[in-house]
Formats: structure tokens, sequence, C-alpha cells
């Protein structure tokens, strides 16, 4: 009989593993997406926008589509979040400057909109493999230690 070792144990193996992570995103995901969904739900409802314009977004942020179309609620999370507060857009058209965002509280400047670091760290986060060798449940918990803190840290950066 065959044993349980060997190339078809050990590509079983994998797949399991393979499964376990993508279930683990998926949960991740699941939990950010819930986390956003109600202000996402209320600038729809007062600015609805056409699904292109998400998609474009989308892809801006390095959504890989199709693959990644459960990452798609990011897009809306970029277009639903207000401008943090002190944020101001400074347009220089009538310059040779770039347009760029000023902070007003803490004097410093970007030229990336301030919920773009927000946005492309959560893509990021989401994005990235559970631990080598951490398990289902450990994994879930330490994204989600990490997605607190990640929010405490953006929260402070863009106030």
């Amino acid at each position: 009989s065959f044993a349980s070792s060997g190339p078809a144990h050990s590509f079983t193996s994998q797949m399991s593993s393979l499964s376990e992570e993508a279930s683990a995103r998926a949960k991740w995901a699941e939990a950010v997406q819930s986390q956003f969904s109600e202000m996402i739900a209320m600038a729809l409802v007062h600015e609805p926008r056409p699904l292109r314009t998400t998609l474009h977004v989308a892809l801006d942020y390095g959504v890989a589509l199709p693959t990644e179309t459960d990452l798609l609620f990011l897009a809306d999370v970029a277009l639903s979040l207000p401008t943090p507060i002190g944020w101001v857009y400074i347009d220089t058209s009538e310059s040779t400057r770039h347009p760029f965002w000023f902070n007003e509280f803490t004097g410093t400047s970007r030229y990336e909109h301030p919920v773009d670091l927000l946005v492309r760290t959560l893509h990021k986060q989401l994005r990235s493999p559970p631990a080598e060798g951490a398990g289902k449940r450990q994994s879930a918990v330490g994204k989600g230690k990490r997605l607190a803190l990640l929010f405490e840290s953006l929260g402070r950066e863009l106030r």
C-alpha cells in the first residue's frame, strides 16, 4: 500500500496549508471590510458613483484584478473617507510646482492624499500571507492586533 509520505502527501499538505491561509486571509479581509461598511454605505447614499470609478481607484492602489476582487472595498474606503482634519489641498496650478497636501497643525506636507497611506497599508497587510509556521487562529489574531495597531498609528499620523 502507498504510505502517507512522499510527493503526494507533500502536495496535499501544501494545498491544505494554502487553503487555510486563503481562509484566514478572507476572514481578516471580511473583518476589515465590516469596520468600514457603514461609512461606505453612507458615502454611496449621499454621492453614488459608477463601478468604473471604484475599479479605476482599485487599480491605482495596486489591487490585482480579477484575483483580488475581495479587496475592491479598499477603493470604496479611499473614496469614502473624509480628508482628515487639518489637511488642506494646495493647488499650485498657477506655478510650476506640483499640487500637494499640507497639514495646518503639524506643518507637514505630502504629494499623496492623506488617506492614501491608510489604504496602501491596509492593502499590503491584507495581501501579505500569515507568518510561516503560524496556526490559523494565531495568524488571524496576529492580523487583528496588527490592524488595531495600524489604525492607531495612522490615526496619529493623519491628525
